[in-house]
């Protein structure tokens, strides 16, 4: 009922809700409760046969039954001198924590049985008015003049990841920095996943399962399986490194 309700609200995204509630847009759909004393079970799964009264074979399912695995996920609205000097959002619209973790748990949990915690951080606030930070930023994209650099609106993944990898939050698995724009790949993007660093970014165009598809790039999944709504299951290896 709680999950009904909360995917039936108005802004809850259309694909988000088709994979929660499948029965929304099933009239047919049927719902098999499944008890068992063995666990886990490993992927292929094991075979669940449903029958009915007359023994007669109603449904197969493979059913995969993993312990749950945490992942520690911290998130870092970025900031840049505003006016009159204080800091300001870098994005048009900040990321609430929260909420972020909400919808992640929310797809991951009954998924995958996996579960985020969010780690406690501050706001990250890079003060490109600083001589240093200029020098960093213009190593980073290649500027020649450093007193011109400046965090831009739009931030290069591939160019600025080296930046962002030393703001990483310890004792998190994943940090999400939220920015403006992002560029990743030769193109814009809701959100990007630095392989190999552990940090992703989200910005201000991301959808309302942005957050919960950049952890798709740190955690194993199974070759060939794909989803429009992460994750379409997982393989029990934890983090990749």
């Amino acid at each position: 009922m709680q999950a009904r309700d909360t995917f039936s609200k108005p802004d809850i995204d259309p694909q988000l809700r088709a994979a929660s509630l499948p029965a929304t847009f099933n009239g047919d759909a049927r719902f098999f409760e499944i008890n068992g004393r063995i666990k886990p079970i490993g992927f292929p799964g094991l075979e669940v046969v449903a029958r009915s009264a007359g023994r007669k074979i109603e449904a197969k399912l493979n059913v995969v039954v993993l312990p749950e695995i945490k992942i520690k996920v911290a998130f870092r609205n970025v900031m840049i001198p505003g006016g009159g000097g204080a800091p300001a959002f870098h994005a048009k619209k900040p990321c609430n924590e929260q909420d972020e973790l909400l919808t992640m748990n929310n797809i991951w949990r009954p998924q995958a049985n996996i579960r985020f915690e969010r780690v406690p951080s501050d706001w990250l606030v890079i003060d490109d008015s600083q001589a240093a930070v200029k020098q960093e930023l213009a190593n980073a994209t290649g500027m020649k003049d450093a007193s011109l650099a400046t965090l831009t609106d739009v931030i290069d993944v591939e160019k600025l990841k080296g930046f962002f990898v030393k703001h990483k939050v310890q004792g998190a698995h994943l940090t999400i920095f939220c920015v403006d724009k992002v560029w990743s790949n030769g193109g814009p993007a809701n959100g990007s996943f630095a392989r190999g660093l552990d940090l992703a970014f989200i910005s201000s165009q991301r959808g309302p399962n942005t957050s919960a598809h950049e952890p798709r790039g740190s955690l194993q999944i199974p070759p060939g399986v794909v989803s429009q709504i992460p994750p379409p299951a997982r393989q029990d290896k934890g983090l990749l490194v």
